[in-house]
């Protein structure tokens, strides 16, 4: 079964949701989806919320995306490809204000991101701390999509459009 037609049940049956532009005057032009725990947060009292809501606005209107394929290089990216990089795991670095918050998914498609974790960075993460958030992504895709991998590929437009590689 296409993964396109997995993410509609899952909509419909309330295990995804589309999120919206935080401002509504923003265009759509990518599409992020967000697990259930995620959009609880993003509509949270937590003042970071909306801070994080609005830095996913960035990918939704289509803004120029700083990117990077290389982990634990690009600092400056917006978004980057985690180890193993083979599982197809990006984060968005939402990283005002501190502590910054990682919004962690995988590419359904291309502008197509599906946003399944999230948690607060911690002056020092420490390696294990990724691996199990990393761990904890990959089976909240997995539990959702069964054998349906994350989009792989070699190149940011594998993945989107209007991105600058800082790599």
């Amino acid at each position: 079964m296409s993964i396109h037609i997995l993410i509609d049940e899952h909509v419909a049956a309330k295990r995804l949701f589309r999120l919206h532009p935080y401002e509504p005057a923003t265009k759509v032009a990518r599409l992020i989806y967000v697990s259930p725990s995620l959009s609880a947060y993003l509509q949270s009292e937590d003042t970071r919320a909306g801070y994080v809501h609005g830095d996913l606005d960035s990918f939704i209107g289509g803004d120029r995306i700083l990117v990077s394929l290389i982990p634990h290089k690009a600092r400056k990216a917006y978004m980057g490809l985690l180890e193993p990089t083979l599982n197809g795991i990006w984060d968005i670095r939402c990283r005002d204000p501190k502590p910054g918050i990682r919004v962690m998914g995988g590419f359904s498609k291309i502008n197509h991101f599906v946003a399944l974790t999230y948690f607060e960075r911690k002056i020092k993460d420490t390696p294990a701390d990724w691996r199990i958030t990393i761990a904890e992504c990959d089976r909240e895709w997995n539990a959702l999509f069964g054998n349906e991998l994350p989009l792989t590929g070699e190149h940011p437009s594998d993945f989107l459009s209007n991105y600058r590689c800082v790599d």
